[in-house]
């Protein structure tokens, strides 16, 4: 049929089905009995129908589109509500896309308009929007394609409309009319081929259940997943969220049910006897301290769930088995996992047990949520349990017990002196680009830094003081989540965007018991790194890479510790506020630097890390004299040197765009001052009075260089003209070659110029691990 040609004028009355031959108009499809085929970008179909009255409508277009498709539809001229198909890998079956659109009563166009990918229509199934009752016995089944909105990822499919091609995060809304305040059984009809999955019902805006859904062993078998919630009674919104992977769902129940019988706590973790050497059969005996709870458990390294063989007598194993095993009992939550394995026992994120001592060590994960990685490794290696997404925040959250960190603490205890560092590994969830650490609150608010956790994920890594979160900002709370986050960069202004461009953005956030707090610590920076793929360009100058904080109102503030390691392909930085945070690539050059060649790649390169500036924009006045003040702040920068100041030098005004610095550095004990609580900030630096301050700052910024003597001096004639408190800090600077000096001299009373100055600077930059 031509396009625009006028096919059916007659409204079609809905709730109702619209047919693929009951079109009004068409615009770059083809209109068939069975199909209108060809959608692609702005191409459209309209039907004309009559709405019976204003209210809110539910459209389900079937359609097929093998490798996914984004298409609106819209009311007359309305606003558009945008639907989504996935890619079905290749499938050309026909499946439902749905969603919910404001209709108002009398004749009404709806339009079809395609906007990403190519799909053919066969049909619009339209009805009305209403609270889902309960049947006889107070029992209400609800479809699982009976949802009035959803996020990514929902499609019917099959005969029976079941949901599949979800992901972990995918949401379901429900209008429900639950009979009256109670308890309620709810059961789920799923399949899945995944691990770690499980079921979030949400009501009122609070979490009532999280439901494991263990594996089906394929994607049409199904099976009954169930829990009990609570529940108030009437109208209202039930969202489904299917956390950890990806699952089919057929229908959910709720029937009421008695309020659960609760014993008190979690099952208490099974424990492991043994019998045998290393790497040799054993005997293995399991026990629980709960009395009345079975114990069920795996010898091929899954994690157990309540369908697990239960155990009953000793098991034989042979060499290379592994063990988990649970504790189950009615009312009470599943214990953790216990682990065991006879070739070599190291710690792991889950119960371990050295061979000839079956005490358990640190439990952690849960079985339903997925449980610990499971691998064997250093004891100073903690592998997540497998994290599970927060439907309120988007985010993959794992919670590491406080066991598993004193163990893993304790185990990486350095001899002498220093913080004991762990490191916790965090699995990789599909789909997800924001992950959340939780830890108990007093691993990260200690007085004193007792111990750095690293955490990784795919997203980013953070390494975490011990002492990073001040008491007051914990304020009785029992947990600390720390996030690391892609940020979603719409939010960000044309012009940033631009600058940015591909480069990545990472968003950190803390939250004290689910509070977000606005964390800073100048005593206590964090490190982070984020995973980076330069361009060639940027890999032929890999020192102009470097990372932009980002403040509230979109303004662009450099952070001069950001740097790309080629061995790593990380970009690290140091931070002691969270904000948002960007990789950069800055291409900073100066007209006046000809005769000063020697120095240009120190001052682009500090240009670039926003801890150098020039006197305009294209100039740099490189032989300019240097200030007190200006010297201490670019060795503030240079080494992002921070520290809670508490007192500040009589001649340095508040409000001097230096006086942050000269507080940080006096309170590091770089500078003493010239006397009665004087800086001198305006007075031209010496080349001593720089040398000394630039040793006094490698010592506050915990970087060690062999000491330097007098004997290191001796090759300068002018040695003699040297200030005795500069000769320490000065023979260091020559020793590890940060000052070569000129000829036979050193000018130790000479004014240092900005070529100067930026060429030391740049050279304590590299210092920096």
């Amino acid at each position: 049929m031509l396009q625009g040609t006028v096919n059916q004028t007659t409204p079609k009355a809905i709730p109702g089905t619209l047919g693929a031959n009951d079109f009004y108009q068409l615009s770059g499809v083809t209109g068939a009995t069975d199909q209108i085929a060809g959608f692609g970008p702005g191409d459209w179909a309209a039907f004309k129908v009559n709405v019976p009255q204003n209210g809110k409508y539910a459209v389900t277009v079937v359609a097929k589109s093998p490798n996914g498709s984004n298409f609106s539809i819209t009311e007359d001229d309305g606003a558009p509500v945008t639907v989504s198909i996935p890619s079905l890998s290749g499938s050309t079956a026909w499946v439902g896309a749905r969603t919910t659109i404001d209709l108002h009563a009398g004749e009404r166009i709806l339009k079809i308009t395609g906007a990403v990918g190519a799909f053919d229509m066969q049909r619009i199934e339209v009805e009305a929007v209403t609270a889902q009752m309960a049947g006889e016995g107070g029992i209400l089944k609800a479809e699982a394609e009976s949802f009035t909105s959803a996020g990514q990822n929902v499609i019917q499919y099959g005969s029976q409309n079941n949901l599949g091609y979800t992901v972990g995060g995918t949401f379901m809304d429900y209008l429900i009319a639950v009979p009256a305040d109670g308890f309620y059984k709810v059961k789920y009809r799923y399949a899945t081929t995944q691990g770690g999955v499980s079921m979030s019902l949400t009501a009122g805006g609070a979490q009532k259940a999280a439901t494991a859904l263990p594996g089906t062993g394929g994607w049409d078998s199904y099976a009954e997943a169930s829990d009990v919630v609570q529940l108030s009674g009437g109208v209202q919104t039930i969202r489904l969220t299917i956390l950890g992977d990806g699952a089919n769902l057929d229908w959910f129940q709720l029937v009421p049910t008695s309020a659960p019988v609760v014993q008190g706590g979690k099952a208490a973790v099974p424990v492991i006897g043994h019998n045998g050497q290393p790497g040799k059969p054993h005997t293995i005996t399991l026990s629980t301290s709960t009395d009345g709870a079975d114990i069920h458990y795996t010898t091929d390294g899954t994690l157990p769930d309540e369908t697990s063989e239960i155990y009953h007598s000793p098991v034989h194993v042979e060499r290379g088995t592994v063990i988990r095993a649970i504790a189950v009992k009615a009312g009470m939550q599943i214990s953790y996992v216990a682990f065991y394995s006879n070739n070599e026992i190291t710690y792991s994120n889950e119960v371990f047990v050295e061979p000839g001592n079956p005490d358990p060590g640190t439990p952690g994960g849960n079985p339903g949520g997925g449980g610990g990685g499971g691998h064997s490794g250093p004891k100073e290696v903690i592998e997540a349990p497998k994290p599970v997404v927060d439907p309120k925040t988007g985010r993959a959250v794992t919670t590491i017990p406080d066991d598993a960190l004193t163990a893993a603490i304790e185990a990486a205890k350095p001899e002498g002196k220093g913080a004991a560092k762990i490191t916790i590994r965090v699995p990789e969830l599909s789909g997800q680009s924001a992950y959340e650490v939780v830890l108990p609150a007093n691993r990260l608010s200690d007085t004193k830094l007792t111990a750095k956790m690293e955490v990784v994920t795919v997203v980013g890594t953070i390494v975490l003081p011990s002492d990073m979160v001040d008491s007051a900002d914990v304020n009785g709370g029992k947990n600390i989540g720390v996030a690391v986050a892609a940020a979603d960069k719409t939010k960000l202004d044309a012009s940033l965007k631009s600058q940015i461009g591909d480069r990545p953005v990472v968003e950190l956030i803390l939250q004290v018991d689910g509070r977000t707090v606005a964390w800073s610590n100048p005593d206590a920076p964090v490190v982070v790194s984020v995973p980076y793929k330069p361009t060639a360009e940027e890999l032929a100058h890999p020192e102009h890479i470097t990372v932009w904080y980002i403040d509230g109102a979109g303004s662009i503030i450099a952070v001069p510790s950001g740097r790309y390691d080629k061995a790593t392909g990380m970009v690290t930085f140091k931070t002691t506020h969270f904000s948002s945070y960007a990789v950069a690539f800055v291409n900073k050059t100066f007209a006046d630097l000809g005769s000063h060649a020697w120095a240009r790649q120190a001052i682009e390169t500090l240009a670039a890390k926003g801890v150098i500036q020039g006197v305009s924009g294209s100039s740099f006045s490189p032989g300019a004299k240097v200030k007190r003040a200006d010297f201490i702040l670019l060795l503030v920068k240079a080494l992002g040197l921070t520290a809670k100041a508490d007192g500040q030098f009589a001649d340095v005004k508040a409000d001097a765009y230096y006086a942050d610095a000269v507080a940080v550095a006096k309170k590091l004990g770089i500078v003493q001052g010239i006397g009665d609580n004087r800086f001198g900030p305006e007075t031209n630096i010496t080349r001593q009075e720089m040398m000394t301050m630039a040793a006094q700052a490698l010592k506050a910024a915990q970087i060690e260089l062999p000491a330097g003597s007098a004997a290191d001096l001796a090759k300068f004639a002018d040695r003699g003209k040297i200030a005795s408190f500069a000769v320490e800090g000065m023979a260091t600077l020559v020793k590890n070659g940060l000052i070569a000096g000129s000829g036979t001299g050193i000018n130790p009373l000479g004014t240092a110029t900005r070529a100067e100055t930026a060429l030391l600077i740049y050279g304590l930059y590299k210092l920096q691990p």
